[in-house]
C-alpha cells in the first residue's frame, strides 16, 4: 500500500475541480450551520445580468458562500448574485427559488433544502471519495 502524507492529499484536493453538487452541498450546509436569518433579495426576476453582477448584500447566502475558504480556492470570486449564479451555475429561475422574497421570507434550513434540490444526483461521491479514488486507495 502506498503512503501519502496527509499534506499531499490536500494539495491534491485543492488542485482537483470540485462538483457543482460538491459546491451547493457544501453552500446548503454553511447556510445550516448559520445562526442569524440569511437576508433575500426583492424582485430578483426583474433585475438584468448587470444588475446581478454588482447586485449583494452582507446578510445574503451569497455572502456566506463568498466568505468560505473551500469555495473561494474553488472559484468563487465575490459576493454578488451574478458572480453566485455563475459560479454555482445557476438559473434566475433557481436563484429565485431560494434567494427572493416574493414567497415571504424563508428560514436557513428551507433555503438550505432548496438550494440541495437543484443539485443533479443526491448520491453523487463526496469530495473525500473523489480524492481517495484518485489517489488509488
Amino acid at each position: 500500500m502506498k503512503h501519502i502524507s496527509q499534506e499531499r492529499i490536500v494539495e491534491m484536493a485543492r488542485h482537483m475541480p470540485i462538483s457543482r453538487d460538491d459546491k451547493l452541498e457544501r453552500w446548503a450546509a454553511l447556510i445550516e450551520a448559520s445562526s442569524a436569518p440569511l437576508f433575500i433579495f426583492h424582485d430578483l426576476e426583474y433585475k438584468s445580468p448587470h444588475e446581478l453582477d454588482r447586485l449583494s448584500d452582507p446578510r445574503s447566502a451569497f455572502a456566506l458562500a463568498a466568505g468560505d475558504q473551500v469555495l473561494k480556492e474553488a472559484g468563487l470570486t465575490g459576493a454578488e448574485v451574478g458572480k453566485g449564479m455563475r459560479f454555482f451555475e445557476l438559473s434566475m429561475h433557481d436563484v429565485h427559488a431560494f434567494s427572493c422574497n416574493c414567497g415571504g421570507d424563508i428560514s436557513n434550513s428551507t433555503m438550505a433544502k432548496r438550494i440541495r434540490a437543484l443539485k443533479t444526483s443526491s448520491s453523487s461521491p463526496s469530495m473525500v471519495k473523489r480524492v481517495l479514488g484518485w489517489i488509488g486507495l
